[in-house]
């Protein structure tokens, strides 16, 4: 019984099974595109370094959008500073990226708020720009903060995909009332400025009746209010609003890293 009790504790209850079987079904679609992959890892004394390599199948999705874009640096990277749980970068053709998020995203159109979701992946080709960077840290080992940029060619035309989505009727709301979860979300434009720069804050709030305690700790610490804004042809985010003034800054060029 004791044993039975601990894995029912981990086991994933109704609503957390949507999510995951949604993840998994985005997963499959993409594995079919696959030809061959290689995975090398490094075991070091405190994390895990992972290095994978793909080939796609020719005439793919997958196969398309591993066209190597023109070449040229990623501006985004430098903008993130320190290190976290993980840290990605990453240089694509912005249309052809997006055409494939939508392609991903056709055995989810049944579900709700995944018709909205994929209409704005395929709409994102006309703003983005090719080049992101995201890291995810653990300030302290206390809850999670992310932090983003990218390369936009139309900030007004992203600017109106997030407050799309961010909507009442959004993809987002969609999802989580069909998981039972009654989540609010809205988007705070001119929230605050720095360095003249308007700052748009995305707010979170979430019924998590129902769930188990566990789960709930860790929504928590995922959902936190996000703060974004657009300098120079970046678009910057991140969950520590001290975070996002120092990207600010050093994409103005008044940072000094760290």
């Amino acid at each position: 019984r004791e044993q039975a009790g601990r894995v029912q504790d981990i086991m994933p209850d109704e609503k957390t099974g949507k999510i995951l079987a949604l993840e998994v079904k985005a997963f499959q679609a993409i594995a079919d595109w696959i030809d061959d992959a290689q995975v090398d890892l490094t075991l070091g004394e405190d994390a895990v370094a992972s290095q994978m390599v793909i080939g796609a199948k020719s005439g793919t999705p997958l196969a398309d959008v591993l066209v190597a874009p023109s070449s040229s640096g990623n501006p985004t990277a430098s903008l993130l500073s320190g290190t976290g749980i993980m840290a990605m970068s990453y240089r694509v053709d912005g249309a052809r990226f997006s055409a494939f998020l939508a392609k991903c995203m056709e055995g989810l159109a049944a579900e709700p708020g995944m018709a909205e979701l994929k209409e704005a992946m395929a709409e994102s080709g006309k703003w983005f720009a090719g080049s992101a960077a995201v890291l995810m840290r653990s300030p302290e080992g206390k809850g999670f903060v992310i932090d983003f940029a990218g390369t936009v060619s139309d900030e007004a035309g992203c600017l109106a995909a997030v407050e799309k989505l961010m909507g009442p009727d959004g993809a987002w709301s969609k999802m989580y009332k069909d998981m039972g979860m009654t989540m609010t979300l809205s988007l705070q434009k001119d929230a605050r400025r720095r360095e003249g720069i308007a700052i748009h804050r995305c707010k979170y709030s979430a019924d998590f009746k129902g769930l188990p305690e566990p789960q709930v700790a860790q929504m928590k610490a995922m959902l936190k209010d996000i703060e974004i804004a657009f300098v120079k042809g970046l678009y910057v985010g991140s969950q520590d609003p001290a975070a996002l003034d120092a990207m600010i800054d050093r994409a103005l060029g008044k940072g000094t890293g760290g």
